[in-house]
């Protein structure tokens, strides 16, 4: 299973700037300096469906650019 974090397409950036939402409410939690984008889950799926990615079974690849790994809020 893919568990994807913020993947930004055409319509969530319409939406962010239709709402004038800050890039740090976007991208504040993020630590790969960039935001995920359709792709990058479309290569996990790649990857999972070939013959490299044969041998995992059962895992939750989680892709959200490091945002769960440092996700403090006091």
């Amino acid at each position: 299973m893919i568990a994807p974090g913020l993947i930004v397409n055409a319509g969530m950036r319409a939406t962010f700037a239709r709402e004038s939402t800050p890039y740090e409410i976007i991208h504040g939690g993020i630590l790969v300096p960039r935001e995920g984008h359709e792709d990058d889950i479309a290569g996990i799926a790649a990857f999972l469906l070939s013959d490299d990615g044969a041998y995992v079974t059962g895992q939750v690849i989680t892709a959200d650019g490091g945002e769960i790994g440092h996700y403090y809020r006091p």
